[in-house]
C-alpha cells in the first residue's frame, strides 16, 4: 500500500473542503424551506443560482467573506473531515486503480 497514494487522496479531500462547505451551507435548511443562498447577517450572495450553486465555494475559515460572521462549522472542520474520509477510502481501496 502506497503512503503517497493515501496522502495524495487525502490532500484532494482537503482541497475539496471549501466546495463541500458550500454544499453544507446551501442545503442545511429545515424541511420545507428553500435552500440558502445568502448570508443571514448581511444578505451577501454566497451561493449563486446558476448551475444550482454547484460551482460555489466558501472559505475554509467558515466565515462570510463580506461581513466575517460565522456561516457553519468551525474553521477547517469540514476540510479535515473530508480529507480523513478520502484518506480512509484510499487506504481501504489499496493501490491506485491505474
Amino acid at each position: 500500500m502506497s503512503t503517497i497514494w493515501i496522502a495524495l487522496v487525502a490532500a484532494l479531500g482537503f482541497a475539496a473542503g471549501p466546495w463541500q462547505r458550500a454544499r453544507i451551507f446551501h442545503h442545511a435548511q429545515p424541511a420545507g424551506q428553500s435552500w440558502r443562498e445568502r448570508c443571514s447577517h448581511c444578505e451577501h450572495t454566497l451561493v449563486s443560482k446558476g448551475r444550482r450553486g454547484l460551482t460555489a465555494i466558501l472559505p475554509p475559515t467558515g466565515r462570510c467573506p463580506h461581513c466575517h460572521n460565522r456561516l457553519g462549522p468551525r474553521p477547517f472542520t469540514v476540510e479535515i473531515i473530508t480529507a480523513t474520509v478520502f484518506g480512509l477510502l484510499a487506504w481501504h481501496i489499496g493501490q491506485p486503480p491505474c
